[in-house]
């Protein structure tokens, strides 16, 4: 194939040959120099799908060059494939993530806006770079632009609210966390770093206030660590509000509670165990001679593990014959 390709270099398919030859043989570098030479001549001649095709190859053989995936980004974007572009570029970003790279991960997304301009996503994450590098008044600012544009985008207004706490400004942190609330009314994760905000700006009569009517939702959705959390840093704060004690009170019991649910799990789980041996005893047989049993697993809640709690609720197996 190496004299075919000497004689006819035009052959695009002995390129293509050789390098799956080379990939078979475990040769992995002169594959890649071959695949090369393909995405060149693909690239030349305005054959953009054959060039990722082969891109893809490539970020199989060697999956930790960024600058592959970098290409195969380019490419799916220059194809009209913006959806497979983005999805790319998150295998990218998880990757330098992973690093905490985010000089480079700023390079990465001033890139991609040069590609993809319209693109308010791409623009909110180069903001977070910059906040992530603690430049915070530059993601502000680049955030601020946008804003009278999308005045309820959910992430744009939560990148500002982190550029806001990174730089201290606790009044326009809360604000921020105030103004997304009103916006998504029922998330308990902007419920905690709005508590948080006010907290932070020693606002404490405000969480109280809040948690008063809040903290049912919280119990429902097995949040009692965020919310005995709350609590305790209330007691510090108002350490004579008949509240707070017994709101972390209440918070205690639950948490007893599920000790004890903890320490009759295994009776229940060797009952059950027990009534599983005796059905297949007893069960009818099906055509190929199997057991009729069906197993349904019930979950009394998620599971759950609250820091110095130790507290979690396992799922519980049931049992009926059918």
């Amino acid at each position: 194939y190496k004299q075919m390709q000497k004689l006819d270099p035009g052959q695009i398919r002995i390129y293509l040959r050789l390098a799956e030859l080379n990939e078979k043989q475990g040769l992995a570098g002169n594959a890649l120099a071959e695949y090369r030479n393909l995405v060149a001549y693909y690239e030349k001649h305005k054959m953009l799908t054959e060039a990722i095709g082969i891109l893809q190859k490539m970020k199989v053989l060697e999956p930790g060059s960024l600058n592959i995936r970098v290409k195969v980004t380019e490419s799916c974007v220059q194809a009209g494939l913006i959806s497979d572009a983005k999805a790319e570029f998150e295998e990218i970003l998880a990757i330098l993530r992973q690093k905490d790279d985010y000089p480079r991960i700023a390079k990465f997304y001033e890139f991609f806006i040069s590609l993809c301009p319209e693109d308010i996503e791409l623009q909110i994450g180069l903001a977070d770079a910059f906040i992530h590098m603690g430049d915070a008044d530059r993601g502000i600012q680049l955030i601020k632009s946008f804003l009278k544009e999308y005045p309820e985008h959910l992430e744009l207004l939560k990148v500002l609210a982190r550029g806001y706490r990174s730089k201290g400004d606790r009044e326009n942190e809360r604000r921020t966390y105030h103004h997304l609330l009103k916006l998504a009314p029922g998330d308990l994760d902007l419920k905690e770093d709005y508590l948080t905000s006010c907290l932070a700006a020693g606002e404490a009569g405000d969480v109280l206030a809040e948690l008063e009517t809040w903290k049912e939702g919280f119990f429902a959705a097995g949040r009692i660590a965020a919310l005995k959390a709350f609590y305790e840093r209330l007691k510090e704060l108002l350490p004579h509000e008949p509240q707070v004690v017994e709101a972390l009170d209440g918070a205690h019991d639950v948490v007893a509670a599920a000790h004890r649910e903890r320490r009759d799990l295994p009776d229940a789980v060797h009952a059950v165990e027990q009534e599983r041996l005796r059905l297949e005893v007893d069960a009818p047989k099906g055509p190929e001679g199997l057991v009729e049993l069906q197993f349904i697993k019930f979950f009394p809640g998620q599971l759950q593990e609250f820091d110095d709690f130790g507290l979690f609720q396992a799922p519980v197996p049931i049992i009926k014959r059918i």
